[in-house]
C-alpha cells in the first residue's frame, strides 16, 4: 500500500491521523506500507532536512511506528516525476530535490530504502523515460536504492494506455540503462499498474478480462525479476470527479456501489480472487523456465525446491494480428 504524504512540521510532530489509521490496517492485513513524499522544490535545505528527518524518525522509531505497528522502511521521493502530476519536474530539478531528501532520510534511518519517484513511458521531449533516467543517473544514481515505473491500460492492445506486454519493453529499457551506468544490481518495481472492468467510452471490459490481465501483469513482471508490483486500486475510488465510470474509478478489485456495471458496494470482483490465488500460489517461488513467442506465454516456478507451478496463457488476438 502506498500513502502520499507532504513534508510539514505538523506531520513531523503528530503524523496524519487518516494515514496512521490506514497504515495500521494495511499492516494488520499483512502488507508493508510505503510512504510517497510529495517532494516539492527545496527552498530552505536545512529546514527541509530537519523536517524530513523528524518525519522519518516519527514513522521508524517514534509514535507513528507505535501507532501503525511497524517501522516504515520504504520511502519514495516524488510520484510520476517525469510526468505532469503535482511535483513532477525535469531530471536536473528532481536530482536537486533527491540530493537533499535522501541524506536526511538515511541520517534518520540507516536501513531505510529510497525509491525513485515512479517513471511514466511515452512522455515527449526531455521528460521521455529513457532520457530522464539517463540524465538523472549522470547526476547521481547513488541517491536511490530502488527504481520504479507505472503503466496502465486495457486488457487488449486497442491503443488506449499500455497493455500488459508494454511493461516488458519498459523494464528492459530501464534495466539496460541502469546497467550502462553501473546500477544494474538495483531492483526495479512497478508501484502502480491496473486495468478496469466496466465501460470506458466505447470499450467494455468484463470482470474476466480484468482478472486475466491482472494475472498477466503480475506474472510477466515476476518472470522478468520485478520484486514488487502494486495494483491500483484495491477498492474502487471516487477518483475521476464523480463519473463512476472513469478508468481508475473502475480499476479497483472491490466494487464501491456506483456505476453502470457495479454489482454492489463491497462485492469482490473476479480479479480480487485471481489476485488472492496468485499471491498464495506464487509467493516464495523461484523462476525455473519461461517461454514467450508473443502469442503464448509460459512461466514455470519452483516452490520449496520440489513443487512446480506453471502459468500458461495464449493471447489469441496476437495470432491474428497479421490477418
Amino acid at each position: 500500500m502506498v500513502f502520499f504524504m507532504g513534508i510539514s512540521e505538523d506531520i513531523a510532530r503528530h503524523g496524519k491521523k487518516i494515514h496512521d489509521k490506514n497504515m495500521r490496517s494495511s499492516v494488520e492485513n499483512g502488507s508493508m506500507p510505503m510512504i510517497t513524499l510529495l517532494a516539492p522544490e527545496v527552498v530552505d535545505e536545512n529546514k527541509t532536512k530537519e523536517t524530513l528527518r523528524d518525519i522519518v524518525l516519527y514513522y521508524t522509531i517514534g509514535e507513528g511506528a507505535e501507532k501503525i505497528g511497524t517501522s516504515i522502511v520504504y520511502w519514495e521521493i516524488g510520484n510520476e516525476v517525469n510526468g505532469n502530476w503535482g511535483t513532477s519536474c525535469d531530471a536536473d530539478e528532481y536530482y536537486n530535490r533527491v540530493r537533499v531528501y535522501t541524506p536526511a532520510i538515511r541520517e534518520a534511518c540507516s536501513n531505510c530504502k529510497i525509491v525513485m519517484g515512479s517513471l511514466l513511458d511515452n512522455i515527449p521531449g526531455n521528460r521521455d523515460l529513457e532520457v530522464y533516467l539517463e540524465r538523472f543517473l549522470e547526476l547521481g544514481g547513488e541517491y536511490v536504492d530502488i527504481y520504479n515505473f507505472h503503466y496502465y491500460g486495457t486488457a487488449k492492445p486497442v491503443g488506449i494506455g499500455e497493455y500488459y506486454r508494454s511493461g516488458i519493453n519498459i523494464y528492459n529499457s530501464m534495466k539496460s540503462i541502469l546497467e550502462e551506468y553501473g546500477y544494474g544490481d538495483k531492483p526495479i518495481w512497478v508501484t502502480e499498474t491496473c486495468t478496469f472492468s466496466g465501460r470506458l467510452g466505447e470499450i467494455i471490459q468484463t470482470e474476466e478480462e480484468q482478472a486475466s490481465d491482472l494475472v498477466k501483469r503480475f506474472v510477466t513482471m515476476k518472470t522478468l525479476g520485478v520484486e514488487k508490483v502494486f495494483w491500483c486500486y484495491i477498492e474502487e475510488p471516487d477518483y475521476e470527479s464523480g463519473t463512476d465510470e472513469g478508468f481508475f474509478d473502475q480499476s479497483g478489485l472491490i466494487y464501491d456501489g456506483r456505476g453502470e456495471f457495479d454489482r454492489g458496494a463491497g462485492v469482490k470482483k473476479k480479479a480480487y480472487f485471481a489476485y488472492k490465488e496468485m499471491v498464495e500460489m506464487l509467493s516464495n517461488t523461484t523462476l525455473v523456465y519461461t517461454q514467450d513467442d508473443e502469442t503464448t506465454f509460459l512461466s514455470v516456478f519452483m516452490r520449496n525446491n520440489s513443487e512446480k507451478i506453471s502459468v500458461l496463457w495464449q493471447d489469441k488476438w496476437m495470432s491474428n494480428k497479421n490477418n
